[in-house]
């Protein structure tokens, strides 16, 4: 079992590396996008987490388990598995909301710990656990509306996305 933390470094484009410090490890990295209840799937490499902002319903991360603060510095290894997550995630979004498009972004500018944003597209309003949820910037770069749902509705939603997962192939 890995510590609580651990250190981050980074890379810079002149060769020196920064570090950036204590870093929690990846059960408790990216608190602010992720939190009780949102784990779908740890594996040895990668964590798939629904996102506590649902503002685009189905919204998940896929974050690296290893301190990792650039993307040129992941591995084969982590490549090749984050393939599979992502396989696996979208088709797992497929079966149970149906998006229409998917955007996929690294964009850590807030938390600088590598991971993935996995952002179902709609064209048109979905219905889940009673609420609906609409997509107000289809066909256009998303927003940054907020949509915190509540714990017990993460729960279920991190439920949901783990029992649509298949298995690599």
């Amino acid at each position: 079992m890995s510590s609580a933390t651990d250190r981050l470094s980074v890379r810079l484009s002149d060769g020196r590396d920064r570090d950036l410090g204590w870093f929690p490890t990846a059960a408790n990295r990216l608190s602010n996008q992720t939190g009780t209840g949102t784990e779908i799937q740890r594996s040895r490499l990668w964590t798939l987490a629904v996102n506590r902002n649902q503002n685009l319903l189905g919204k998940c991360l896929v974050i690296a388990n290893r301190p990792c603060g650039s993307i040129p510095e992941l591995h084969a290894e982590e490549w090749s598995s984050l393939f599979e997550h992502l396989r696996q995630l979208t088709a797992a979004l497929d079966a149970i909301f149906a998006p229409d498009a998917y955007n996929h972004a690294f964009l850590m500018n807030v938390d600088p710990q590598v991971h993935l944003h996995v952002i179902p597209r709609y064209a048109n309003t979905r219905v889940w656990q009673g609420m609906q949820f609409h997509d107000p910037h289809w066909r256009c770069l998303f927003g940054t509306e907020q949509r915190l749902l509540p714990t017990e509705h993460l729960s279920r939603l991190s439920d949901a996305v783990r029992r649509a997962l298949q298995p690599p192939t």
